[in-house]
């Protein structure tokens, strides 16, 4: 089975609501999901520098990483995937997804959007998100 390794950003505003990004329609696997920015890697690529430059690409912003929050491994579609979750701090630029990666950003909570679905259905990234905040709903204030 394929194996592959990829990075997500978490970005917290001060109001408690985190950053995601409904996925373009033409983006394969999961058209049009709602997802925290994310990118593959390459087992040789630095993941940090990665993430900085694929978050700048996709959604126009500069941030800056300040921690690992979690990684989850496991079968997703037909690979086996190892996600790593940053929590990561906007720095500059401005919001403006291409429209090639995403469609759209908006800041939620994620609590209310995600906390009563199916957690096997949503993407890695959203599970190590969901599963920081089980542990503590707070946990983004001491990275703000």
């Amino acid at each position: 089975m394929e194996e592959k390794h990829a990075v997500s950003a978490i970005i917290y505003n001060n109001k408690g609501l985190v950053l995601v990004a409904r996925r373009a329609p033409t983006k394969f696997p999961f058209p049009n999901i709602l997802s925290l920015p994310s990118s593959y890697i390459d087992r040789m690529e630095n993941p940090e520098l990665k993430l900085i430059s694929a978050v700048k690409r996709k959604l126009g912003i500069d941030i800056i990483v300040k921690c690992i929050i979690g990684t989850k491994k496991g079968t997703q579609e037909n690979y086996l995937l190892t996600m790593t979750d940053y929590f990561v701090k906007i720095v500059g630029g401005t919001l403006a997804p291409n429209q090639k990666d995403y469609s759209e950003a908006m800041f939620i909570d994620p609590v209310k959007t995600f906390g009563n679905k199916d957690r096997n259905k949503m993407g890695f990234c959203t599970q190590v998100l969901l599963e920081a905040i089980d542990k503590n709903p707070e946990f983004w204030k001491k990275y703000i």
